[in-house]
């Protein structure tokens, strides 16, 4: 199990740290906290926001695939 501080998660997630404290405010990134207060430690596992990025990918990709199937695809 990997574990990433704050700045690594946000790097990995091409996000800002504002926006990261946002998401796991939200429970929508898990995060892993040592502690109590301001002095807790938090850390997040690279495999919760790997299943993050997969639960927010969205249908476009594939619908361009489909498209150009169609495009290619001989007409009788």
């Amino acid at each position: 199990m990997e574990l990433l501080t704050r700045q690594e998660a946000a790097t990995y997630l091409r996000l800002s740290l504002r926006k990261l404290d946002a998401l796991s405010a939200t429970g929508d990134v898990r995060r892993v906290k040592f502690g109590e207060g301001k002095r807790a430690r938090v850390l997040f596992r690279k495999e919760d926001l790997e299943t993050f990025v997969h639960a927010n990918l969205t249908a476009d990709s594939l619908d361009i695939t489909r498209k150009a199937v169609e495009i290619m695809r001989p007409r009788n």
